[in-house]
């Protein structure tokens, strides 16, 4: 173990490698970044060994370097990657959470594209010639579908939740059902985002039945 610890090359002797050059150019990094790689790629093999994992070609051969070189290329490969890929949905679930609920109309996004390639008026009133709110281009059509005087848009339920209960409710009860208390995707609970925001909650019904009846006996005049 020990020698192969000790034939592990230093990291300069990888920098004056051609291939050096040739990956980082490749995967379009600088020569610190790349080098930061070969660092992380040296560690890993060095625990392994350690470990007794290892099984690679023995270091310090001509085998272990192009082994080598081909870790690094798969590991800038992975580390300068777009995480967001295109996959299939084979799940029957059409608005899959997990998988970006819905998919974009191909109008939408030809107008994504358009607008991204260009500056846009995301907050300025063209008619007007004076600077807006970036809400707006969203706020009018939620007003129109819901009937509201005014509507912001934020990125998940777990705000709007939030920014709900703080607006209308701090200090006051907010009736809530016992099976609607539950916890969604990123660890938020809906109970600790309603105490968050100052409500004070109400429990009504049970984890498997809540009626109409169960929220209008828990109405007193410190409902939000």
């Amino acid at each position: 173990m020990k020698q192969f610890l000790r034939q592990l090359p230093a990291v300069h002797e990888l920098q004056k490698d051609s291939r050096f050059v040739v990956l980082a150019k490749k995967h379009d990094a600088d020569a610190e970044r790349f080098t930061d790689i070969i660092k992380d790629v040296l560690n890993d093999i060095r625990k392994e060994i350690v470990n007794g994992k290892w099984s690679g070609p023995e270091p310090g051969t001509q085998l272990f370097f192009d082994h080598l070189f081909t870790l690094l290329d798969s590991s800038a490969t992975e580390r300068f990657d777009y995480t967001l890929k295109r996959v299939i949905n084979a799940t029957g679930t059409i608005l899959h959470t997990n998988l970006g609920r819905a998919r974009l109309s191909e109008n939408a996004v030809k107008h994504v594209v358009e607008t991204a390639r260009n500056y846009s008026n995301l907050e300025y009133r063209l008619k007007e010639g004076e600077r807006g709110l970036r809400h707006s281009h969203v706020e009018s059509l939620v007003k129109k579908v819901t009937g509201a005087e005014a509507a912001m848009v934020v990125n998940n339920n777990a705000a709007a939740i939030y920014l709900i209960m703080s607006a209308l409710a701090k200090n006051k009860e907010v009736i809530v059902s016992r099976g609607q208390l539950v916890e969604i995707g990123g660890s938020f609970r809906i109970s600790s985002i309603m105490e968050e925001s100052g409500a004070h909650l109400v429990e009504v019904g049970t984890t498997n039945k809540t009626h109409l009846y169960d929220y209008e006996n828990a109405i007193t005049e410190d409902t939000g």
